[in-house]
């Protein structure tokens, strides 16, 4: 099964509850493609949902696309909550953007996560900014069977 969740904007952002989330992924038993656009990490990473649920949908993830700012601290960690749960992640696609660059000390408390069957990974946007090179890093040392990094520059850089 495959999950394309495009674009929140504000209006909706507004109106959706973390409930609505809960109900949408737990209708959605064993997605196996996921796409999250847009707004939706920042809207899971708001600090009323931070804790949200676990959504155990994601276990049976094999490939995940999403758009997210590695530099802001809640939305990495948002990332990085997603990440954590999609235990069966083979693929796996990033377009990052830069709202602005934090030194956050995030990396340096991140939970263990091993990433079992990661294979493939391609990283849209990157600027080379230190959260990103973190990040890479992570894949890097915590993917046990990864056997490609694709990485597209932003053309900003």
């Amino acid at each position: 099964m495959e999950a394309d969740i495009a674009q929140l904007d504000a209006q909706h952002m507004g109106n959706t509850t973390s409930s609505n989330f809960t109900n949408l992924f737990s209708q959605i038993p064993s997605v196996q493609k996921l796409t999250m656009q847009n707004n939706l990490v920042k809207f899971l990473g708001q600090p009323s949902r931070s804790k949200g649920p676990e959504y155990k949908s994601l276990e049976h993830l094999s490939s995940l696309s999403l758009y997210t700012d590695l530099n802001n601290p809640q939305l990495l960690s948002t990332t990085l909550r997603i990440l954590g749960m999609s235990r069966n992640l083979t693929s796996l696609e990033i377009t990052t953007r830069l709202a602005f660059e934090q030194d956050t000390s995030l990396w340096e408390n991140i939970e263990v996560i091993v990433f079992e069957k990661l294979e493939f990974v391609e990283m849209f946007g990157v600027l080379g900014t230190r959260a990103e090179v973190e990040f890479l890093k992570l894949l890097l040392n915590r993917s046990k069977k990864l056997g490609r990094i694709t990485i597209h520059p932003s053309r900003d850089v």
